[in-house]
């Protein structure tokens, strides 16, 4: 069989790419439905893909937030297919943190599916503004997975309140399910650790947004250099899906109605 020349391969080549572009042309494009296999416990997540990265994709599940995987998380290629219902059975519940500053690498007892409602001193203003005293706790989730190797200073990521505030007159301040959105303001590395700190700063529930100015944070660290866990995962601080996040509220934080 005569061997083919370098130009008449580009040629076939480019006449290929050719027709492909025009076969695609005046159709609309169609929603592509992925399926992943995650290493932890092999569970799965279906949904539209959103966007795709060199090292992560980003798919919208069945509740209709957007997820963010790592591809190092998954235990095997994207499976590419028909819509299918979203399955998120035995999704990891994340590692669990409490307080102004976590590390990673808590223990499974520390996570929790759910949490009680949680009292706390909440003011609320006739134009709609919620204000929270210095101190207050806010449970959050994060949706999908952070990962300091990929996310910037500046980054804004979602996740959900954990838990219904609660007024001391029984008042639902923030209810639990809200979306909220939180900003990466600062990573570095100290004492051979590396950091990232979130700060919360929107809100969304009962139909309204809210604007949260110098909103409450919170810093996440990695492994400390030259420790097993370090040379077993690396120094990036990394949060599974469904990481709880406390942000602590260093003094008095209002959470202002968008009008």
């Amino acid at each position: 069989m005569p061997a083919i020349s370098p130009v008449s391969r580009l040629a076939g080549l480019s006449a290929l790419f050719v027709a492909i572009w025009l076969s695609g042309c005046g159709k609309k494009e169609q929603p592509v439905f992925a399926t992943l296999t995650m290493k932890d416990g092999g569970s799965h997540f279906s949904g539209t893909v959103v966007r795709q990265e060199k090292n992560s994709i980003t798919l919208i599940g069945a509740d209709g937030n957007p997820r963010t995987f790592l591809y190092t998380e998954l235990s095997g290629p994207v499976q590419y297919g028909s819509e299918n219902t979203p399955d998120v059975t035995g999704l990891s519940a994340g590692q669990g943190s409490s307080g102004s500053s976590s590390t990673q690498g808590q223990s499974q007892a520390d996570r929790s599916a759910a949490s009680k409602p949680i009292e706390v001193a909440a003011a609320f203003s006739p134009s709609g503004d919620i204000s929270f005293a210095a101190g207050t706790e806010f449970p959050v989730r994060i949706t999908g997975i952070l990962d300091s190797c990929c996310l910037p200073v500046g980054t804004m990521t979602l996740g959900r309140m954990d838990a219904d505030l609660k007024g001391p007159d029984g008042r639902i301040a923030v209810p639990a399910g809200s979306n909220v959105v939180f900003d990466i303001i600062s990573t570095g590395k100290a004492d051979g650790r590396v950091t990232m700190v979130f700060r919360l700063s929107s809100a969304d529930f009962g139909g309204h947004h809210y604007i949260l100015d110098d909103g409450p944070e919170v810093t996440f660290t990695g492994p400390k250099e030259g420790t097993p866990a370090a040379k077993a995962q690396g120094l990036n601080v990394h949060l599974q899906d469904q990481t709880y996040m406390g942000f602590k509220a260093v003094k008095p934080v209002t959470f202002r109605l968008s009008k």
